[in-house]
């Protein structure tokens, strides 16, 4: 199956991949019976070819040793005052 990759930052903090950036590129596998890539013929209809995209391949632009925005949303009670 061809993929998508997606660019973004990996957070340190909680392991997270938060995307920035998606689709950047597409990965094709170059097999005929899969309707993404270019080797899949025009012509051919069969139900039988994959039609969805393989799993989404991470390319990391940047790392944070922080937390992502929603993990350290999380760690903040409601009066707004970071847990530490």
């Amino acid at each position: 199956m061809c993929s998508q990759v997606a660019e973004g930052v990996h957070h340190r903090g909680c392991s997270h991949f938060v995307v920035n950036f998606f689709p950047v590129a597409i990965k094709d596998c170059e097999q005929p019976d899969c309707a993404k890539s270019r080797k899949h013929p025009a012509s051919c209809y069969s139900p039988h070819c994959k039609q969805s995209w393989g799993n989404v391949i991470e390319k990391c632009s940047a790392i944070s040793y922080e937390k992502c925005d929603r993990c350290q949303a999380k760690a903040m009670p409601v009066g707004g005052a970071l847990r530490r």
